[in-house]
């Protein structure tokens, strides 16, 4: 460990750190420290300055990266803020990096530190963490996701049945598709157009 980190220190990657995604890992557990921020960040994720790593018109807007170690880096920052900032912003660069298409592992793995910090998940919280593990072909850790919500007695509504109804058809479960269809139907969710 200790010679890992002195490996970061001096600016060389480890030759042991065989992927990004193991890279992404371990900065997710604070392995490999964030590099410093640059003097133009401010402590708010809702920064607008040009050079920052991330931009965004206004508050309600999400968050968008150049790459994963920029929001990997936000999300370092804003877990480590006092006081912590709220599920929402979490979940605005949750859903940053949902859109870089490639990283629904990562946004899985950076869900567990936020409920360490003491975060409670909102409902779009965890649609997004069905949406990666479906994305991921794990359609049955998407179906735990939904019974934490409704654990957590959040009313889920049309959207997570309807990513569980796609990520079942991209595995070739069309029979549980349309059981799942008429479940949702019955629980009175009204199919949209993407369902």
């Amino acid at each position: 460990m200790m010679m890992m980190a002195a490996a970061v220190r001096r600016g060389s990657e480890p030759f042991f750190i065989e992927s990004h995604f193991q890279r992404c890992q371990m900065k997710i557990t604070g392995m490999i420290l964030p590099s410093l921020l640059s003097s133009s960040h401010s402590n708010s994720i809702s920064s607008s300055s040009s050079s920052s790593r991330y931009k965004h018109q206004n508050d309600d807007a999400s968050p968008s990266f150049r790459n994963i170690d920029d929001a990997l880096d936000s999300f370092n920052h804003m877990l480590h803020r006092k006081p912590l900032p709220c599920i929402i912003q979490f979940t605005k660069l949750l859903s940053a990096i949902v859109k870089m298409r490639q990283y629904y592992d990562a946004v899985i793995s950076l869900s567990k530190p936020m409920e360490l910090a003491g975060l409670s998940p909102n409902t779009y919280t965890l649609n997004i963490l069905i949406n990666c593990f479906c994305k991921l072909q794990h359609v049955d850790l998407g179906f735990s996701v939904l019974a934490k919500v409704i654990k957590l007695g959040l009313q889920p509504d049309v959207v997570p049945f309807t990513t569980l109804i796609n990520g079942l058809c991209k595995v070739g479960k069309f029979s549980q598709a349309v059981e799942l269809f008429d479940e949702t139907v019955e629980r009175g969710c009204r199919p949209d157009f993407h369902t």
